[in-house]
């Protein structure tokens, strides 16, 4: 029987959609399951939006492609609709295999791409042998996921840098693994339904699971992103019931007067002030430093830079030094007191296990995102389809360099602190977000919520680093436009940040665990946004990158206040142990905040430990301290360069009084605090390439 043109249109529609969702679903497997499955990387609210673009514009091609194949098999119509179906079939898995080479073509140059294209010819010609055989053979060309998966694996071998080889080999072997399991569960299927196994391809199943797989590319991340590790064993010598939980969430990159709690203008910050009801704040907060890696290990210690030596050094560790072994922690110190510990990072740059910082901790996760658009998979043929598209997420995947945002860290302290509250033993739990920082992409709406955002700064992240680079360290001035965009844009990801906040807040007191809970949220550090001449952080001490804000809720406390005296990250570990009901530590610079007294002339110090730009040799100064008491603050560099400002008068840091502001007493201060604090200098291995290669994406070392 002859087929209709009716009838062999729609089968061609269907075999079009089908063979190119098998590619599809071949390609997310290789590119963000695989991955996924054996990294701590995850995909965002915005790249499942991007998953599911790319897939519906495989969709809309196999269903042209499709009907284009039908019509040109006019001659094939008097074949019998099964054979039609088969030659259908394999003529549109040979156009895909075509349409793969092409882009492998077109693709950038670079070695082993001979051997990648001699690999699908090999596989093309394999199609092609199996085109011309009788309707029972059933060779690769019988199932498009499988000649997909040959394509690609092929061509990334044969692209592959030799020395990364170990590693990519476990993405290949994952698949392998999970195609056996697959494979034994419809052989299992086949075999309770009586089905004949004597064939390898069944069409009933053959869609089933590609529809399974397409399914998963909709709603897999979602899950996958989700899957929680379990909380430790309970501490050998639990806290007694009464004792309170402890969260320290950090808002990495937010300087303290771009919030609106902080009397900026714009009101970014709603939640943050429903906190304050019943919470305190701290006007004054100076931080350890200008930079993650060291103010953390500040908070984290208790000690000044100086003394726990969790900062740059040339040359041996021009990114950081890491957190000395020997040195106790928030997280060890509550081990012995029976919490359980739990921190949730986003930032992956310097608050992973290499630096020292989550030791102590039970459970910890790191995650990043996984890219949907890697520059060494431009052999893909998503790479071809996300150049035309403006969304973010598919054509310029902002995602291989930045950090997770703050929803998918709530995401998992929501799903952690299920846990938690169910345990006998109270928790600490550390919280960072890292929406504030460079390159500042604050989703929908935050992204235009502020007058002031540019497309000429939003479209290349890589040129957005290069004018950064130029500004801080060639000397040029921030171009004309650039910093009202970086403004709004950061103004847009802090409130971003507040909403999230809010979030976390609300699932406290719905689950009834605000009260008995010590919260702290606190910032690293701030950010230059073209104040001084600069941009980012790390390039100084001045207030737009050390002054940052505290808000402290104490438990049981039911009522608001506002504490004008400065304060420092010393003082976090102090105030821990205390409403802990731990005993203080003598050793400590730090006071606890809730017993805080009124001292005009206590003095706070910050350090900075060589800049964004430094190498050996330049004329900028390898270390500056910053030196306040009262309203004076007197900046100290090893270049001997000497600044000193009045800051209540001058908050700007724009008249510099030195020498006539007598700056002697606090020189003296800092000639004494250098000559009897401690150092702390054990040997540490430097980062490996890998990690100064992910430090360096962020402008850390230029």
């Amino acid at each position: 029987m002859s087929v209709r043109l009716r009838d062999g249109l729609w089968q061609s529609l269907a075999n079009g959609i089908h063979v190119w969702l098998s590619y599809a679903a071949m390609e997310y497997l290789f590119s963000s399951a695989a991955p996924m499955l054996h990294t701590e990387k995850v995909l965002e609210e915005a790249q499942w939006r991007g998953t599911v673009i790319l897939l519906a514009c495989y969709l809309v091609f196999g269903a042209a492609i499709g009907l284009l194949a039908g019509f040109s098999m006019n001659g094939a119509r008097e074949l019998p609709l099964k054979e039609f179906d088969r030659r259908n079939r394999k003529l549109l898995i040979l156009l895909m295999a075509a349409a793969f080479g092409i882009n492998l073509v077109l693709s950038p140059s670079q070695p082993g791409k001979p051997a990648a294209l001699l690999a699908g010819v090999l596989i093309t010609a394999a199609v092609v042998r199996d085109f011309g055989k009788a309707g029972s053979y059933r060779g690769i060309s019988s199932s498009p996921a499988a000649v997909a998966i040959c394509l690609i694996l092929s061509a990334r071998l044969a692209l592959v840098n030799w020395k990364t080889l170990p590693l990519l080999l476990t993405v290949p072997i994952t698949l392998v693994a999970a195609a056996g399991q697959v494979m034994f569960a419809v052989f299992a299927i086949r075999l309770a339904l009586g089905v004949r196994t004597g064939r390898f391809w069944n069409p009933v199943l053959d869609h089933c699971m590609i529809a399974a797989t397409v399914i998963a590319m909709v709603f897999g991340p979602g899950t996958a992103s989700s899957i929680q590790a379990k909380v430790g064993k309970p501490p050998s010598q639990p806290a007694g019931k009464s004792s309170p939980n402890i969260i320290l969430l950090t808002m990495d990159t937010v300087r303290a007067d771009h919030l609106g709690i902080y009397g900026y203008a714009r009101q970014n910050t709603p939640n943050l002030r429903r906190l304050l009801q019943e919470s305190t704040l701290y006007t004054d907060l100076v931080a350890a430093s200008s930079i993650t890696l060291t103010s953390h290990a500040t908070m984290f210690t208790g000690l000044y830079p100086r003394s726990h030596g969790a900062y740059k050094q040339f040359p041996g560790f021009p990114l950081g030094r890491p957190l000395a072994d020997g040195i106790p922690t928030i997280a060890s110190i509550l081990d012995s007191a029976g919490y359980h510990r739990v921190a949730l990072s986003a930032n992956l740059w310097f608050l992973g296990q290499e630096w020292g910082m989550l030791r102590g901790f039970e459970y910890s996760w790191t995650p990043r995102p996984m890219p949907l658009i890697e520059a060494n998979h431009a052999y893909l043929l998503r790479s071809r389809i996300g150049q035309f598209f403006p969304d973010p997420p598919v054509a310029n995947d902002l995602y291989a360099s930045a950090a997770v945002n703050a929803a998918t860290i709530n995401r998992r302290a929501i799903t952690m602190l299920d846990q938690l509250s169910g345990q006998e033993a109270p928790f600490f739990l550390f919280l960072n977000y890292m929406d504030a920082h460079w390159p500042y992409h604050p989703p929908a709406p935050y992204d235009t919520m502020y007058p002031g955002r540019s497309d000429r700064f939003t479209e290349n992240d890589d040129e957005d680093a290069a004018l950064r680079n130029h500004v801080d360290c060639d000397g040029e001035p921030v171009p004309t436009g650039y910093a009202p965009h970086a403004v709004s844009q950061y103004d847009g990801s802090i409130g971003f940040m507040d909403l999230q906040i809010g979030e976390l807040v609300g699932y406290l007191k719905q689950n009834g665990l605000f009260e008995n809970t010590l919260i702290i949220i606190t910032s690293d550090h701030g950010e230059a946004l073209g104040d001084h001449g600069s941009l980012g952080h790390n390039a100084s001490v001045y207030q737009d990158q050390i002054h940052v804000p505290l808000i402290v809720k104490y438990p049981g406390s039911g009522h608001g206040g506002r504490v004008e005296d400065r304060v420092s990250h010393v003082d976090i570990l102090p105030t821990i142990l205390d409403v802990a009901g731990l005993a203080p530590r003598s050793d400590l610079p730090g006071v606890s905040l809730r017993r805080l007294t009124s001292k005009p002339n206590r003095t706070i110090l910050s350090e900075r430990h060589y800049g964004p730009c430094q190498t050996t040799g330049d004329n900028i100064p390898e270390v500056q301290f910053a030196v306040l008491r009262g309203s004076s603050k007197l900046i100290s560099s090893s270049n001997g360069v000497r600044e000193l400002y009045d800051v209540a008068n001058d908050p700007g840091e724009k008249n510099n009084l030195y020498p006539a502001g007598s700056p002697a007493v606090l020189e003296d201060f800092l000639q004494e605090w250098m000559r009897s604090t401690p150092r702390r200098r054990e040997s540490q291995q430097p980062l490996d390439p890998e990690q100064m290669k992910r430090l360096r994406s962020l402008g850390y070392l230029q």
